[in-house]
């Protein structure tokens, strides 16, 4: 350690290994410890690091935990990466003596958890796991009454946890916990896990019941949902788990010998049920009436303290952010007796090799039949972003032509159909790498740009992701040799707030500056990229999708309307204009055109198809499918104004940076005006479906699909 800035105490130096979102969280908590300082981000994506080390102040980026070791800067470190990350880089760490906390799961399997314990043996290394909600609020205040006494000796748990899953939803089932039913449950299941083990453990497993597994894609299954008996040396549990869910639930019951607790983690709500000295009839009612009081002062109470933190009065107070807090404030008390506490690395590696425990109940997959293989000769097509929602439909239709197809993509390692086909070359790497983009467009005669902003939240990030991708991709092709460059945009790029206007692809793009960051930015995009393609090759040809829609994708879209709740769509208006819907499908087949038809270059393309239901009418056909009670609420423009002049106001008395809402975006969201297709259809031979039977099988009944 180091002297504190007045000499007066000694500062410990953390390094955030990630510069992700998690991290971003964990460097928050670190700011409001006394004696710590972040004085590293090391992450290889060089972008990414520095702005994460701007914003909390550390004066180096690395880009390795090799580099992080060499410069001898930190005395700990936070290891903030995806899970089979975690033994690689945490090894060499520990066996140098740095104090380690790791991220839920410790690691990837049991072997490399013990792995872990060893090597912080061995040093003397402060091993700990952040297992994400033992420091709950909620959570900790059960845990204060059960170790009080009030309830009596705690008996049974019962959980559910029932949760979505974000990445299911948006079709990224690329991620890792979808490779396998145990990588889905170290990445979900320790959650619950972890607090049974902190109130019976330390847990063992008596039975495990897997459900139905869910098809994700053709020839790919997996196990999400579970029935689990646990016992452990203070009780029993059971634990109901529905990974991937569509309505959030998260709760324990604990049953005592002297009354029940309910912990509601979704709401943050505890209900204590004590018997009282009445006669049963009165005390039931008693119980009630108290309940409903202690619900309404809790809920009253967490509205106060949020509405404080919006206006900028008072500390951040969300669950997530408070269990980090905690779980880094503990790590780091726990430090100076040399010891990790409640997020010892035992807990870790015991949940780990329960997880494998559970996993191994699961029916054993049958192999996935692979496609014949082809000789492969080298793909002369080039999809970036190939690996998304439009990238797998657009490389399942190369591959029903038999064209070999280059996917760059960040990680390809377990690919889901169509990119685990021999006919797809996977080139790994992303744009802001030049040499893996040069050594990905050699022999290429034609790019499909498909990137997107990649999960950035800022909006210079979102510009240098859209704007800056696209035209480093454009300047490589140049020099590669490239001939054709589509570059797949949006309809958001558009002005569509005039009912009176029929937008065709030869419609300009919007330059009003009130736009929002993404539709401003993809109009931005086309403008440079038409730059570009001015001075000479490759030929430019822009693809503008409408409403995206199909299998691979949630079925709730943005374009209707916001969903604060899944049940409850925000119409961007009234909801009675047609909508300018299109199969993902369609999309490939104009893109697989796009490719090769003569005379086209410098033109720009709009995709919609000839089913164009309202935002109600959709929606409609979708509860029907799915037999879920979604209601469309209408918004007057003017309400929508007030409500972004709001959130505006708040941003800006917490000291937020914020631009001004635009009138203009929010009316253009509604999509007004009038789709004219018939120059693609005219110049690609493309036919997108007409059919509402065909539309409303692959749009809607998809998503009602059996499991199995």
């Amino acid at each position: 350690m180091r002297e504190g800035g007045d000499g007066s105490m000694p500062l410990r130096r953390v390094a955030l290994i990630g510069a992700g979102h998690v991290a971003a969280t964990h460097a928050a908590a670190l700011a409001g410890l006394p004696g710590v300082r972040v004085a590293a981000v090391v992450d290889p994506a060089r972008e990414r690091a520095e702005r994460l080390a701007r914003r909390c102040g550390a004066p180096l980026v690395l880009g390795s935990p090799a580099e992080l070791l060499a410069a001898g800067a930190c005395e700990a470190a936070h290891l903030l990466v995806p899970p089979p990350l975690h033994a690689p880089l945490a090894l060499p760490l520990l066996e140098a003596g740095l104090d380690l906390l790791v991220e839920k799961p410790l690691a990837a399997s049991g072997a490399e958890a013990r792995a872990l314990e060893a090597a912080a043996a061995r040093s003397g290394a402060v091993l700990g796991c952040h297992q994400n909600y033992l420091f709950h609020p909620s959570f900790l205040r059960l845990r204060a009454v059960l170790e009080a006494g009030r309830l009596g000796r705690l008996r049974h748990v019962a959980g559910l946890f029932a949760l979505p899953l974000r990445q299911l939803e948006s079709g990224r089932l690329d991620h890792w916990m979808f490779r396998s039913p145990l990588n889905l449950l170290l990445e979900q299941a320790v959650h619950p896990l972890s607090l049974l083990d902190a109130l019976v453990g330390p847990l063992r497993l008596e039975d495990a019941r897997p459900g139905r597994a869910r098809r994700l894609a053709p020839g790919r299954r997996l196990v999400t949902d579970w029935r689990l008996t646990l016992a452990g040396t203070a009780g029993t549990a059971q634990l109901e788990l529905a990974l991937g869910a569509p309505t959030p639930a998260w709760q324990l019951l604990c049953a005592c010998s002297d009354g029940l607790a309910r912990l509601d983690l979704v709401d943050g709500r505890l209900a204590l049920e004590l018997p009282g000295r009445w006669h049963e009839a009165i005390d039931r009612g008693m119980r009630g009436v108290g309940l409903g009081l202690e619900l309404l002062r809790e809920s009253s109470a967490a509205l106060l303290r949020a509405t404080r933190h919006k206006l900028g009065l008072g500390p951040r107070v969300d669950a997530f952010f408070a269990t980090v807090a905690g779980a880094v404030a503990a790590f780091h008390a726990g430090l100076s007796r040399r010891e990790a506490g409640a997020l010892a690395a035992e807990r870790g590696r015991r949940l780990v090799e329960l997880c494998e425990a559970i996993a191994a109940a699961a029916p054993a997959e049958p192999p996935a039949v692979r496609p014949r293989r082809h000789a492969l000769a080298r793909p002369e097509i080039l999809l970036v972003g190939g690996s998304g929602f439009i990238g797998r439909a657009t490389v399942a239709a190369l591959l029903a032509r038999d064209r070999p197809v280059a996917v760059l993509a960040r990680s390809l390692d377990d690919p889901l159909p169509p990119l685990d086909d021999p006919r797809v070359a996977p080139r790994p790497g992303d744009l802001r790498d030049p040499r893996a983009l040069a050594a990905a467009l050699e022999g290429v005669r034609a790019v499909v740009n498909l990137a997107h902003a990649g999960g950035a939240e800022e909006p210079e990030a979102i510009e240098r992701a859209i704007v800056e991708g696209a035209a480093d991709l454009f300047r490589a092709a140049r020099a590669a040799g490239v001939v054709r460059f589509v570059q797949v945009s949006s309809i958001a790029a558009l002005w569509l707030g005039d009912p009176r206007a029929v937008v065709t692809g030869a419609t300009p793009v919007d330059r009003h500056p009130g736009r929002a960051p993404y539709a401003r930015d993809k109009a931005t995009a086309e403008l440079r990229l038409a730059e570009l393609a001015a001075a000479g090759a490759p030929e430019l040809v822009i693809l503008r999708p409408g409403l995206v829609v199909g299998a691979g994708a949630g079925p709730l879209h943005p374009g209707l309307g916001t969903f604060n709740r899944p049940q409850h769509c925000l119409g961007w208006n009234r909801g009675d204009n047609p909508l300018p819907f299109v199969l993902v499908e369609d999309v490939a087949e104009a893109i697989v055109r796009a490719l090769d038809t003569p005379g086209i270059a410098g033109r720009a393309y709009n995709l919609v198809g000839g089913v164009r239901w309202s935002a109600r009418e959709y929606l409609a056909e979708l509860a029907a499918a799915l037999g879920r009670p979604f209601v469309f609420h209408p918004q007057p423009i003017w309400r929508q104004q007030l409500v972004e002049l709001g959130k505006w106001a708040i941003k800006r008395a917490g000291g937020r940076r914020a631009p001004l809402p635009s009138l203009r975006d929010l009316r253009s969201r509604g999509l007004v005006a009038r789709f004219d297709t018939s120059d693609a259809e005219r110049d690609l031979g493309w036919r997108p479906v007409t059919d509402p039977a065909v539309f409303r099988a692959r749009a809607i009944q998809v998503h009602a699909a059996d499991p199995e």
